[in-house]
């Protein structure tokens, strides 16, 4: 997700919508089976860009240390 918003930018829906791309699959309601490792709910994209913004400075720091 964070290549794709590099490389070619796009909303975090715009990602969501074209997962089966990069070989993911689009899970828009959570199945009556388990989900399988591929699969992929749009709010999880949402989440997991809330924490990296709440973790941004921490996450820059680790970067240039490891740089």
């Amino acid at each position: 997700m964070v290549m794709n918003r590099i490389v070619e930018p796009k909303s975090k829906l715009g990602i969501f919508n074209n997962l089966e791309y990069f070989g993911y699959n689009k899970v828009e309601v959570k199945k009556e089976k388990d989900l399988e490792e591929k699969d992929v709910m749009l709010h999880w994209l949402y989440r997991t860009l809330d924490i990296l913004a709440d973790n941004k400075e921490s996450i820059e720091n680790i970067c240039i240390i490891k740089g």
